[in-house]
């Protein structure tokens, strides 16, 4: 497998996201969470899935949906 090193900056891209905030309450964390995220990495557990969602085709993607 290829090595893991999404950051936080990358999630903000990947869902469309303007701030730390509003990122933190569409994965239903805590705004410190996205903060030691953006401190110390993010944890293996969502590099693999940033990993996998990366790897699928775009037909088979989900889409985000608005709210």
């Amino acid at each position: 497998m290829a090595t893991l090193n999404f950051t936080v900056d990358d999630l903000l891209v990947r869902y469309h996201c303007k701030t730390y905030t509003e990122l933190a309450n569409l994965l239903d964390l805590d705004k410190s969470t996205i903060s030691l995220w953006r401190t110390n990495g993010l944890p293996k557990g969502y590099q693999r899935l940033l990993y996998i969602e990366s790897s699928l085709p775009l037909k088979r993607r989900r889409k985000r949906e608005k709210i």
